[in-house]
């Protein structure tokens, strides 16, 4: 591209303004930053190299699923597993798009997925016990329940401000009838995130 015929000056002083969309459409650039707004979470402009294509369509699929936009985001994660057939990131974001539509079948393959490729994730685990849970199969479940509850401790060693891995860690003690581990931790969480709606509404119930 040739460079615009604009000084530095121009910009300074008010003579021109310059608006660009990197990618995407206008109306594409706008959700993002209606959603920016909404969220309190600062907007970004990211490049990123052909060979990251794969984790930038897993991050657009997540983004999108976040807002709302679940015919976008799936398209966008499978575009992912198209480039990266073990973005687990992709996968995650389709099996939420399944729980959230109370595709519970659906939902399962996916979170399994995610387990085989980042055993580390906790989330999964908890996603996959509440999906075997609404279904009807117990031992799965449970199963699910026991791998997230040996998991958190070590992770909340490694990240311990992380406050909603705390919430999920004390609904899974107070599932399994350990409601003074379950207080102590849910109190954590609360004094972290002391705003958070999904801390506080746990912490209510």
């Amino acid at each position: 591209f040739d460079p615009l015929p604009i000084t530095p000056g121009d910009l300074l002083f008010g003579n021109f303004s310059v608006i660009g969309h990197p990618s995407g459409t206008s109306a594409d650039i706008e959700d993002t930053m209606h959603f920016a707004v909404q969220s309190g979470v600062r907007a970004r402009i990211e490049e990123m190299a052909l060979a990251q294509a794969a984790e930038a369509y897993a991050a657009m699929g997540l983004s999108y699923f976040i807002w709302g936009k679940f015919d976008e985001a799936s398209a966008s994660s499978r575009k992912a597993l198209e480039l990266d057939p073990d973005d687990f990131i992709a996968f995650w974001t389709l099996g939420r798009i399944h729980f959230t539509n109370g595709e519970l079948e659906q939902a399962l393959a996916p979170f399994r997925r995610v387990i085989e490729l980042k055993p580390g994730f906790y989330a999964a685990y908890a996603d996959l016990a509440q999906t075997c849970a609404g279904l009807g199969r117990k031992e799965e479940a449970e199963k699910a329940a026991r791998q997230l509850l040996e998991l958190l401790p070590n992770y909340l060693l490694q990240n311990p401000d992380d406050s909603r891995a705390r919430m999920y860690y004390a609904i899974t003690l107070a599932e399994n009838g350990l409601k003074e581990d379950a207080i102590r931790e849910g109190g954590k969480a609360l004094e972290l995130s002391p705003d958070d709606p999904m801390v506080l509404y746990n912490c209510a119930c």
